[in-house]
């Protein structure tokens, strides 16, 4: 159980430079000198277009470059802590502040692999900086042809949130103290092309023996030659099978029907790794499921649901830990 976080709204006392990462680059811009300095804007951007520049947005091979260069992308490393939360910015608080925001907290490897790998960029981005934050906008569109087995999930499943990532015109990196703590989808451009996808009301399928959509399984994530890659899958689906018979997963889905904020979605295998050991403190203090006034069942689990639920969260987290160290992911 996560609970809503409220927040006064900061006024945007804003501050715009515009730039364009490869100009910035190719015109002989001298890296810091100190070893230990942290990338600048120019720098974090023109990683990311070079990563996943504009081009077919169907191609999925370029989707998957994309994807592994991010993954390795030093400028973006750099500056990711131990999560990212992410999602649309609200148009109607016009703060860069996450805690106004409507977000999903990801693992910082699976949010870029999975999610920015999304969208393709130009290299044009602008600065902005709002109290402790400093904004990164960044030109993009969005790679609206790819097989429906290549998003995280059927974004589809509500049509304002596909519409919201085929019109989006930027994607927004909010930093503070020179770390990222959130990122966003911003801008809507409704003149771009439509692709239309109706939602059957499963979250999840199969297509010719695979279980879609494929970039949420941790194959996708993980080295094929990750050693604890079995083992990780067989303790998220282990843990998943008892999270479903406890109706957790009602909630921890990307639907978001209790309108959590930042939304922890445990019904895949990657999206649910970032949360790892958030699982295990809640078990131990008992707080999962909440309190139902209307059922008169009270919070929690029985002791003895709780220890064998807590005993498997425990697993997923330290095999995780295994596998994102063995990919050079720094872990708690």
């Amino acid at each position: 159980m996560v609970s809503s976080r409220h927040s006064a709204v900061f006024v945007a006392a804003t501050a715009a430079l515009t730039f364009t990462a490869s100009a910035c680059t190719e015109s002989g811009t001298t890296p810091p000198d100190d070893v230990g300095s942290p990338p600048t804007p120019a720098e974090i951007v023109a990683a990311i277009a070079d990563a996943c520049p504009m081009g077919d947005p169907g191609d999925a091979s370029a989707r998957r470059a994309c994807a592994e260069k991010l993954r390795d992308a030093e400028p973006l490393r750099a500056i990711l802590g131990s999560e990212v939360v992410w999602g649309g910015h609200r148009a109607d608080h016009p703060s860069w502040n996450p805690a106004v925001h409507h977000t999903t907290r990801f693992n910082p490897r699976v949010w870029r692999m999975m999610y920015l790998s999304q969208f393709m960029f130009t290299g044009e981005f602008t600065v902005e900086t709002e109290g402790s934050f400093t904004a990164i906008r960044m030109k993009t569109s969005f790679r609206r042809d790819m097989d429906m087995g290549q998003y995280p999930y059927p974004l589809w499943h509500a049509p304002n949130k596909w519409a919201a990532h085929l019109d989006a015109t930027e994607i927004v990196l909010v930093l503070r103290n020179g770390e990222l703590v959130a990122g966003y989808r911003f801008g809507s451009d409704t003149t771009q092309p439509r692709v239309e996808h109706t939602w059957d009301g499963r979250w999840t399928w199969e297509n010719e023996g695979v279980t879609e959509p494929r970039v949420a399984l941790f194959t996708y994530i993980l080295s094929p030659t990750n050693p604890h890659l079995e083992a990780l899958n067989d303790a998220y689906r282990t843990l998943e099978e008892e999270f479903r018979s406890e109706s957790c997963l009602d909630c921890h889905s990307p639907d978001n029907p209790e309108d959590m904020t930042p939304l922890v979605i445990l019904a895949y295998p990657n999206q649910a790794l970032g949360d790892r050991h958030m699982l295990v403190d809640v078990l131990e203090i008992n707080e999962m499921p909440p309190a139902d006034e209307e059922a008169g069942t009270p919070m929690g689990l029985d002791e003895d649901h709780r220890a064998m639920l807590l005993t498997l969260a425990k697993e997923f987290a330290r095999v995780g830990d295994e596998a994102l160290a063995f990919e050079g992911e720094s872990t708690p």
